[in-house]
């Protein structure tokens, strides 16, 4: 099947929805997330640990250094996240 990009000319997914409602994009998103989880243990650990300091912070709203201190995580995992992946893994443990 062939389409015509909306965007970029580099497109590789549709915006055709298909028979589950969802489209060819939203399809490939979440593809392509789970490969990614699957090939590297490191982005998978950073979710898992996201995810926690993220419910911990969501919990307690009110602690702005809770906050403070997740918001400073959160940049110094995005520096890491240009260093190899066992270096970032080295990291996260």
């Amino acid at each position: 099947m062939y389409f015509i990009p909306n965007s970029r000319l580099d497109e590789i997914y549709c915006d055709y929805p298909k028979e589950n409602g969802k489209t060819c994009r939203e399809r490939g998103e979440i593809l392509s997330y789970s490969k990614r989880l699957q090939e590297k243990s490191a982005y998978s650990e950073y979710r898992k640990t996201y995810q926690q300091k993220f419910g911990i912070v969501n919990k307690n709203k009110e602690d702005k250094k809770l906050k403070s201190e997740f918001e400073i995580w959160k940049k110094q995992a995005k520096k890491h996240g240009e260093l190899t992946e066992d270096n970032v893994y080295e990291w996260l443990q």
